[in-house]
C-alpha cells in the first residue's frame, strides 16, 4: 500500500512541474515577463586602422619543384618597396640539379625484440619481410633501428622512415 500511495504522489507532482513549465511556455503573456537587457559599456570610439604595406621576398627554389625545374621559367619580382631596393638576386640561371632517384616504396610496420636481437618489420615494393642490421632486400640497405624509425640506404642515399 506504500508504494502505490508514493507513486501516486511523484505522479501527481511531475505532472504539476510539467504542467507548470508548459503553462509558462504556451500561454505566458510578454506583459507579464520581465527581460533583461544587457548593456555593454562604450569603450571609445572606433579608430581608423593604418592598412600594413610589406613584400614577400620569394628569393628561395620552390620545394615542391625540384625534379620539374627545366620546364619553369624564372621570373623577375617585382618590389614595392618604399627605398626602391631591389631584393632580387643577381643571376637569373637556375642551378643544376641532381639526377634524382625513384626510391621504391617503403613502410616501416614496427619492431620485433627476441633476446638480444632487434628485428625490423619491413615492407619494400609490397614484400613485407623480418629484417636486421645490414640486411639488403631489394637494394635497399637496413642501416638502424629504433623503436619508431629506421634508416635506410638506397644507391648512396640514406633516409629516414618513421613507423606508420
Amino acid at each position: 500500500m506504500k508504494n502505490k500511495s508514493a507513486t501516486y504522489i511523484l505522479s501527481l507532482l511531475a505532472l504539476v512541474i510539467w504542467g507548470t513549465i508548459f503553462y509558462k511556455i504556451f500561454f505566458q503573456t510578454e506583459d507579464n515577463t520581465e527581460t533583461s537587457s544587457v548593456t555593454y559599456p562604450n569603450k571609445g570610439p572606433i579608430l581608423e586602422s593604418e592598412t600594413d604595406t610589406f613584400s614577400i621576398a620569394m628569393n628561395y627554389p620552390d620545394p615542391f619543384l625540384k625534379g620539374k625545374r627545366s620546364s619553369i621559367k624564372k621570373v623577375p619580382l617585382k618590389s614595392s618597396q618604399k627605398t626602391g631596393t631591389s631584393r632580387h638576386t643577381s643571376s637569373n640561371t637556375v642551378p643544376p640539379t641532381k639526377n634524382v632517384q625513384s626510391w621504391p616504396p617503403i613502410k616501416f610496420g614496427g619492431v620485433i625484440k627476441k633476446n638480444a636481437t632487434v628485428i625490423a618489420i619491413v615492407n619494400i615494393n609490397g614484400n613485407t619481410q623480418l629484417v636486421k642490421n645490414g640486411d639488403i632486400m631489394n637494394d635497399v640497405k637496413l642501416c638502424s633501428i629504433t623503436e619508431d624509425s629506421i634508416i635506410v640506404s638506397y644507391q648512396k642515399e640514406k633516409k629516414i622512415i618513421k613507423k606508420q
